[in-house]
Protein backbone atom coordinates (compact mmCIF):
# COMPACT_ATOMS: atom_id res chain seq x y z
CA UNK A 1 0.00 0.00 0.00
CA UNK A 2 1.16 3.50 -0.68
CA UNK A 3 -0.03 6.58 1.11
CA UNK A 4 0.71 10.22 0.32
CA UNK A 5 0.13 13.20 2.55
CA UNK A 6 -1.39 16.25 0.88
CA UNK A 7 -2.79 19.12 2.99
CA UNK A 8 -2.73 16.85 6.05
CA UNK A 9 -5.07 14.35 4.31
CA UNK A 10 -4.12 10.84 3.38
CA UNK A 11 -4.57 10.06 -0.28
CA UNK A 12 -4.63 6.46 -1.46
CA UNK A 13 -4.88 5.71 -5.16
CA UNK A 14 -3.62 2.49 -6.65
CA UNK A 15 -4.46 0.92 -9.97
CA UNK A 16 -2.91 -2.16 -11.42
CA UNK A 17 -3.20 -4.44 -14.36
CA UNK A 18 -5.55 -7.14 -13.16
CA UNK A 19 -5.41 -9.59 -16.09
CA UNK A 20 -2.53 -11.72 -17.34
CA UNK A 21 -2.65 -13.92 -20.44
CA UNK A 22 0.22 -16.32 -21.15
CA UNK A 23 1.22 -19.31 -23.20
CA UNK A 24 3.77 -21.90 -22.07
CA UNK A 25 5.61 -24.96 -23.29
CA UNK A 26 5.32 -27.72 -20.73
CA UNK A 27 7.51 -30.81 -20.43
CA UNK A 28 6.55 -33.56 -18.01
CA UNK A 29 6.85 -37.21 -17.16
CA UNK A 30 3.61 -39.04 -16.46
CA UNK A 31 2.87 -42.46 -15.05
CA UNK A 32 -0.48 -44.22 -15.54
CA UNK A 33 -0.89 -47.13 -13.17
CA UNK A 34 -3.71 -49.52 -12.37
CA UNK A 35 -4.13 -51.88 -9.45
CA UNK A 36 -4.38 -55.60 -9.82
CA UNK A 37 -7.96 -56.88 -9.86
CA UNK A 38 -9.65 -60.21 -10.43
CA UNK A 39 -9.87 -59.47 -14.18
CA UNK A 40 -6.52 -57.77 -14.83
CA UNK A 41 -2.92 -57.49 -13.72
CA UNK A 42 -1.25 -54.46 -12.20
CA UNK A 43 0.07 -52.22 -15.00
CA UNK A 44 2.31 -49.14 -15.01
CA UNK A 45 3.13 -47.02 -18.09
CA UNK A 46 5.61 -44.13 -18.10
CA UNK A 47 5.92 -41.52 -20.85
CA UNK A 48 7.40 -38.06 -21.41
CA UNK A 49 5.31 -35.34 -23.07
CA UNK A 50 5.82 -31.81 -24.34
CA UNK A 51 2.57 -29.83 -24.51
CA UNK A 52 1.18 -26.32 -24.86
CA UNK A 53 -0.67 -24.40 -22.12
CA UNK A 54 -2.75 -21.23 -22.47
CA UNK A 55 -3.43 -19.46 -19.16
CA UNK A 56 -5.67 -16.60 -18.03
CA UNK A 57 -5.19 -15.00 -14.66
CA UNK A 58 -7.18 -12.45 -12.65
CA UNK A 59 -5.61 -10.72 -9.63
CA UNK A 60 -7.95 -10.61 -6.65
CA UNK A 61 -5.48 -8.50 -4.64
CA UNK A 62 -1.70 -8.09 -4.29
CA UNK A 63 -1.26 -11.58 -2.86
CA UNK A 64 -3.80 -13.80 -4.66
CA UNK A 65 -4.86 -14.50 -8.22
CA UNK A 66 -7.45 -16.82 -9.76
CA UNK A 67 -5.98 -18.93 -12.57
CA UNK A 68 -7.59 -20.92 -15.40
CA UNK A 69 -5.56 -22.93 -17.95
CA UNK A 70 -6.15 -25.10 -21.01
CA UNK A 71 -3.59 -27.83 -21.79
CA UNK A 72 -3.09 -29.60 -25.13
CA UNK A 73 -0.54 -32.12 -26.48
CA UNK A 74 -0.25 -34.44 -29.47
CA UNK A 75 1.91 -37.55 -29.15
CA UNK A 76 2.49 -38.71 -32.68
CA UNK A 77 4.63 -41.79 -31.96
CA UNK A 78 1.81 -43.47 -29.98
CA UNK A 79 -1.13 -41.78 -31.76
CA UNK A 80 -2.52 -39.99 -28.70
CA UNK A 81 -4.04 -36.61 -27.87
CA UNK A 82 -4.14 -35.10 -24.39
CA UNK A 83 -6.16 -32.12 -23.26
CA UNK A 84 -7.39 -30.73 -19.98
CA UNK A 85 -8.34 -27.77 -17.80
CA UNK A 86 -6.84 -26.41 -14.60
CA UNK A 87 -8.55 -24.05 -12.13
CA UNK A 88 -6.94 -22.76 -8.98
CA UNK A 89 -5.42 -19.96 -6.93
CA UNK A 90 -1.92 -18.53 -6.86
CA UNK A 91 -0.45 -17.05 -3.72
CA UNK A 92 2.35 -14.47 -3.97
CA UNK A 93 4.18 -14.52 -0.61
CA UNK A 94 5.99 -11.26 -1.35
CA UNK A 95 2.71 -9.48 -2.28
CA UNK A 96 4.20 -8.24 -5.54
CA UNK A 97 2.60 -10.29 -8.24
CA UNK A 98 1.08 -7.49 -10.30
CA UNK A 99 2.09 -4.09 -11.59
CA UNK A 100 0.84 -0.93 -9.91
CA UNK A 101 0.28 2.72 -10.73
CA UNK A 102 0.46 5.07 -7.76
CA UNK A 103 -0.54 8.75 -7.69
CA UNK A 104 1.82 10.60 -5.39
CA UNK A 105 1.59 14.39 -4.89
CA UNK A 106 0.37 15.05 -8.43
CA UNK A 107 2.70 12.57 -10.13
CA UNK A 108 1.95 9.08 -11.34
CA UNK A 109 4.47 6.37 -10.54
CA UNK A 110 4.28 3.04 -12.37
CA UNK A 111 5.89 0.07 -10.69
CA UNK A 112 6.32 -3.51 -11.69
CA UNK A 113 8.13 -6.10 -9.61
CA UNK A 114 11.05 -7.68 -11.38
CA UNK A 115 10.59 -11.10 -9.74
CA UNK A 116 7.30 -12.42 -8.35
CA UNK A 117 7.52 -15.93 -6.84
CA UNK A 118 4.26 -17.84 -6.35
CA UNK A 119 2.66 -21.01 -4.99
CA UNK A 120 -0.35 -22.51 -6.81
CA UNK A 121 -2.98 -25.02 -5.66
CA UNK A 122 -5.85 -26.16 -7.81
CA UNK A 123 -7.97 -28.83 -9.45
CA UNK A 124 -7.27 -30.24 -12.89
CA UNK A 125 -8.59 -32.66 -15.48
CA UNK A 126 -6.80 -34.61 -18.19
CA UNK A 127 -8.40 -36.45 -21.09
CA UNK A 128 -6.07 -38.99 -22.73
CA UNK A 129 -7.39 -40.06 -26.13
CA UNK A 130 -5.41 -43.01 -27.46
CA UNK A 131 -6.30 -44.68 -30.77
CA UNK A 132 -8.26 -47.44 -29.01
CA UNK A 133 -9.23 -46.01 -25.60
CA UNK A 134 -10.22 -42.75 -23.95
CA UNK A 135 -9.14 -42.16 -20.30
CA UNK A 136 -10.53 -39.25 -18.27
CA UNK A 137 -8.75 -38.19 -15.09
CA UNK A 138 -9.59 -35.66 -12.34
CA UNK A 139 -7.34 -34.56 -9.52
CA UNK A 140 -5.27 -31.92 -7.79
CA UNK A 141 -2.20 -29.96 -8.77
CA UNK A 142 0.51 -27.99 -6.93
CA UNK A 143 2.95 -25.56 -8.60
CA UNK A 144 5.86 -23.41 -7.48
CA UNK A 145 7.36 -20.80 -9.76
CA UNK A 146 8.14 -17.19 -10.47
CA UNK A 147 7.35 -14.39 -12.87
CA UNK A 148 10.11 -12.24 -14.33
CA UNK A 149 8.65 -8.90 -15.42
CA UNK A 150 11.16 -7.81 -18.05
CA UNK A 151 9.02 -4.98 -19.50
CA UNK A 152 6.05 -3.03 -18.14
CA UNK A 153 3.43 -5.17 -19.87
CA UNK A 154 5.35 -8.41 -20.56
CA UNK A 155 6.67 -11.25 -18.43
CA UNK A 156 8.29 -14.66 -18.50
CA UNK A 157 6.90 -17.34 -16.21
CA UNK A 158 8.71 -20.47 -15.07
CA UNK A 159 7.30 -23.16 -12.81
CA UNK A 160 7.61 -26.72 -11.59
CA UNK A 161 4.52 -28.77 -10.82
CA UNK A 162 3.10 -32.04 -9.49
CA UNK A 163 -0.31 -33.48 -10.42
CA UNK A 164 -2.13 -36.46 -8.92
CA UNK A 165 -5.21 -37.72 -10.80
CA UNK A 166 -7.48 -40.75 -10.77
CA UNK A 167 -10.38 -42.03 -12.84
CA UNK A 168 -13.34 -44.33 -12.33
CA UNK A 169 -11.51 -47.25 -14.00
CA UNK A 170 -9.18 -47.63 -10.99
CA UNK A 171 -6.27 -45.96 -12.78
CA UNK A 172 -4.00 -43.32 -11.30
CA UNK A 173 -2.06 -40.64 -13.17
CA UNK A 174 0.97 -38.99 -11.54
CA UNK A 175 2.75 -36.17 -13.35
CA UNK A 176 5.90 -34.20 -12.53
CA UNK A 177 7.13 -31.46 -14.83
CA UNK A 178 8.13 -27.89 -15.59
CA UNK A 179 7.05 -25.14 -17.95
CA UNK A 180 8.38 -21.90 -19.35
CA UNK A 181 6.12 -19.29 -20.88
CA UNK A 182 5.59 -15.75 -22.09
CA UNK A 183 2.73 -13.43 -21.18
CA UNK A 184 1.15 -10.00 -21.38
CA UNK A 185 -0.58 -7.89 -18.72
CA UNK A 186 -3.62 -5.70 -19.33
Amino acid sequence: MSYASENKKFVFNKERKLFHISTSLQAHTSTISSDESSSSESVENDFTIIGQVVTGEYFINDSFSFVGSYYFALILDIDAEIQGFDLGFQYFPLANGSSKQIDFLGSRISTSPEWAPFIYMGASTRDYQFSTVNLKFQGVEARVGTYWHFKDDYFLKGQGFFQQHSNNNVRDLSTVGASLGFGIKF
